[in-house]
């Protein structure tokens, strides 16, 4: 899934697509179990996985903007414009799961 949806190049539906069947998945997460602590790394690595890459969903979907070459080239922002992303966009994730997205400045940028 992340290969095909969050992958480059990034559009706005692709994300979208992204978050919806992440948010199905983490549904499932309940159901995961483990007959060893092998099996428990294994469930716990996936959740691990999941969070970061809804976080990454978030971002890319915040930062309107192609930058970085090949590392963050979304197709309905094709261009740079350092103008208005010229800065860090910070993810956090709080109680409940929730995703908040933030920008900041630059320090001496």
């Amino acid at each position: 899934m992340v290969n095909h949806y969050v992958d480059n190049p990034k559009s706005e539906g692709k994300l979208k697509t992204a978050q919806s069947r992440l948010s199905r998945l983490r549904g499932d997460l309940s159901c995961l179990k483990a007959e060893d602590l092998h099996d428990a790394m294994k469930a716990v690595e996936v959740e691990a996985i999941m969070d970061c890459t809804e976080m990454v969903v978030a971002a890319s979907l915040e930062r309107k903007e192609s930058r970085w070459g090949v590392y963050h080239r979304r197709v309905d922002f094709p261009e740079r414009n350092d103008g208005e992303w010229k800065k860090f966009v910070v993810v956090h994730k709080g109680e409940g799961g929730r995703i908040s997205v933030s920008t900041e400045p630059i320090p001496g940028g």
